[in-house]
């Protein structure tokens, strides 16, 4: 071959690599370190930062953790702030903001470096970035200086005092052994303020020990006017299986009044009925959190309810009330929701802006998983609810 054939062969040969190089390429698509199934950590980007977090700063203490997917130090701490995540969920907002993929969010929130803890005290008070070791300990640490409390110091001389009064209200006693008042107990007390009563009992007191047989500590014992003995909590001593506990006998109470409803089946059900009389005590009024509604002519099929009960034990740390209406006794709440066959499942936020969103698909309990998941990965279309609500008729 010629030195001129040759040297043309380079040139195209050149040029080639070069066309094939400068093609745009589109990146591999990588989860980022908390987006995925069973995750604790609250998946936060553009939608929802601010509902998340900017504006929750009034209801308490939020952490976030903002990293990009090749930071080798978020990397090997996500599994802890997991962990974290799991144990301290409803003490603390609990996200993670991937700045690879959110990258307008980082930049509105001024983050030059990854990785990065901020944490967010309730408003006004400024946000801090974590320094230091890289650890939840640490982060803890600093974090629970801003968790408010509403927990009375109830000893052998207020006691009597503090269980008559409001008689109507549920008494909760945190028997205990240590100094200070336990993190989760102070969030449980902000998180039932004005629906219960929560005390703490020291060692030191060993008449009130002696008068309500505490053998062990940690105890909590719930103490209503209308039971003879106190109600024994026998669970972990975590924030959402307490709350889950108390949540029961905070409903039917308001503080300085008579009891609500002596019967108020509904707050006993596992699947209640949504109607006039219930729908407050089991969506309307409840902080935070999403109903989980199934649409049905009649009672839905058992499937629907086996599917809910498996939800519930699936996703036990998140904030969803599982729940049904019969859609002939309210037609007009019904079609809020625009939809002609039935049964289906709706899930409806309650807030001052109410929302929802229709499940499209089986109505098996990973089906709907699925959709629960996407709402909480906040890749969610909501539609808002635009008219005042039509009232229940039963």
């Amino acid at each position: 071959m010629s030195a001129k054939l040759i040297l043309i062969a380079i040139v195209l040969l050149t040029a080639n690599i070069g066309f094939i190089s400068s093609a745009p390429r589109k990146a591999p698509e990588i989860k980022g370190l908390y987006g995925h199934p069973g995750s604790h950590v609250l998946t936060l980007g553009i939608r929802n930062f601010d509902q998340q977090i900017t504006n929750a700063r009034a209801k308490g203490v939020s952490i976030v953790h903002f990293y990009r997917k090749n930071d080798q130090g978020s990397v090997e701490f996500a599994p802890d702030y997991e962990l974290f995540a799991l144990d301290m969920k409803g003490a603390f907002r609990i996200g993670g903001v991937d700045c690879d993929e959110n990258y307008e969010t980082c930049e509105k929130e001024k983050i030059t470096k990854t990785p990065l803890v901020r944490v967010y005290p309730p408003a006004p008070i400024p946000s801090y970035d974590h320094e230091g070791e890289l650890s939840t300990k640490a982060i803890l640490n600093g974090a629970a200086r801003y968790v408010g409390s509403n927990v009375v110091e109830v000893n052998s001389t207020n006691s009597n005092k503090f269980i008559q009064d409001n008689p109507s209200v549920p008494k909760i006693l945190l028997f205990t052994d240590k100094k200070a008042v336990p993190l989760v107990y102070k969030a449980l007390s902000l998180a039932f303020e004005k629906k219960l009563y929560l005390g703490i009992v020291r060692a030191e007191d060993v008449a009130l020990f002696e008068e309500y047989a505490i053998k062990s500590t940690p105890q909590i014992l719930v103490i209503k006017t209308s039971e003879k003995k106190p109600i024994v909590y026998s669970g972990e001593m975590k924030y959402a299986q307490i709350f889950d506990f108390l949540n029961v006998y905070s409903e039917a109470f308001v503080p300085g009044g008579e009891n609500l409803d002596q019967s108020k089946p509904w707050m006993q059900e596992n699947i209640p009925e949504l109607t006039l009389k219930s729908y407050n005590d089991i969506c309307f009024k409840t902080e935070g959190g999403l109903c989980v509604i199934a649409l049905s002519n009649a009672v839905p099929d058992k499937t629907v309810f086996t599917a809910f009960e498996e939800l519930q034990k699936s996703h036990k740390d998140s904030n969803y009330k599982y729940m049904w209406l019969n859609v002939e006794s309210n037609p007009n709440f019904a079609g809020v929701f625009g939809v002609a066959n039935y049964p289906t499942v709706a899930v409806f936020s309650p807030g001052k802006r109410k929302k929802f969103l229709i499940h499209e698909g089986e109505l098996t309990s990973a089906a709907i998983g699925n959709t629960l998941g996407v709402i909480e990965n906040g890749d969610a279309r909501f539609t808002w609810v635009k008219d005042t609500l039509p009232d229940f008729q039963a």
